[in-house]
């Protein structure tokens, strides 16, 4: 069974060869067949030259390009160009550790679930190191946005998620959100496809810098939810008359 890793980076250039390097390792040690899909999205500094450094490993998938396009669209592109059974998509920062990739895949492995989310609302030290005021303002963020969107998960915009293959390409083929809200479609469209989508508890294990500032984007974020509802709801519709 083969397992693609997808890192979007965008602007990386402090920590993306370093973590390349230390996932190649982890790998290498955890997984017996595994690729990992590095895609520069339209990075201004040296992101991109570090990258391409690297491509000549055999284990690195290059599929970045020049004009930013946002989370995503950097993960749609990783998952266009994937190849595993399994997939797993985290941040460049490898914020959860890279353990937490060996559960999530014995998890898909034994689960006739097409989606895994990590939540840090599920683990008891979730959001460790997190100052208490942003803490319960992610916490309410994130239950706003569920509610909103009218799903029943409880960390819809972590950055750690698992995918059965088949259900990946699909749901990120027809993806039209770019942005940050493009949790809120994955999801929104793997429940209109009656996908299962299971839960797992994750924390926070390196604080990098987040470009998602929670006060700022959450009307940004329910508007683009509006938005994705109306489009999914009216796919949904189409699809019911053409059966």
């Amino acid at each position: 069974m083969k397992v693609s890793i997808i890192i979007p980076a965008y602007n990386e250039e402090s920590v993306i060869e370093k973590n390349m390097m230390l996932l190649k390792s982890w790998c290498e040690e955890k997984l017996d067949d595994f690729e990992i899909v590095i895609v520069n999205d339209g990075s201004r500094d040296l992101t991109g030259k570090i990258i391409r450094e690297r491509l000549s490993e055999p284990c690195f998938v290059d599929a970045g390009y020049e004009n930013n396009r946002g989370k995503g669209g950097a993960l749609k592109a990783g998952v266009a160009a994937s190849s595993g059974d399994i997939i797993v998509t985290t941040d460049c920062d490898l914020a959860y550790g890279c353990d937490v990739i060996a559960d999530a895949v014995r998890l898909m492995s034994n689960n006739t679930s097409e989606l895994l989310i990590g939540s840090r609302t599920l683990s008891r030290d979730g959001f460790a190191g997190y100052p208490f005021v942003r803490k319960l303002a992610s916490k309410i963020y994130f239950r706003l946005l569920s509610v909103y969107a009218g799903l029943s998960v409880s960390d819809s915009q972590c950055g750690f998620k698992c995918y059965k293959k088949d259900a990946a390409k699909i749901l990120f083929g027809e993806l039209d959100t770019t942005g940050f809200a493009f949790d809120l479609e994955i999801l929104l469209r793997a429940k209109n496809h009656g996908y299962s989508i299971a839960q797992m508890p994750v924390s926070i294990k390196n604080h990098g810098g987040s470009k998602v500032n929670v006060i700022r984007d959450c009307t940004r974020m329910l508007a683009d939810v509006k938005k994705i509802k109306k489009l999914c709801t009216a796919e949904k519709n189409n699809q019911g008359e053409n059966k």
